[in-house]
């Protein structure tokens, strides 16, 4: 941006036209996603689920005991 800036400026008009085509490539260049921050999230709320599902087919007490023991 500077570059095109200083072009503009002293009137060096095909330079500072091609620095402005290679900003807007730059632009409009989608960003790349970070993949393991979604693969994280993602393993994050499987495992949230499956405790949940976990959680709902064994019974209070079961459960319970079972945590009390993890947790010593």
């Amino acid at each position: 941006m500077k570059q095109w800036a200083d072009a503009t400026r002293h009137h060096r008009w095909a330079e500072a036209d091609e620095l402005w085509r290679h900003l807007m490539e730059q632009w409009l260049t989608p960003t790349v996603a970070d993949q393991g921050y979604w693969n994280d999230l993602l393993d994050r709320r499987m495992a949230a689920l499956e405790r949940k599902e976990q959680r709902s087919t064994v019974s209070d007490d079961e459960w319970d005991n079972t945590h009390q023991e993890m947790n010593r």
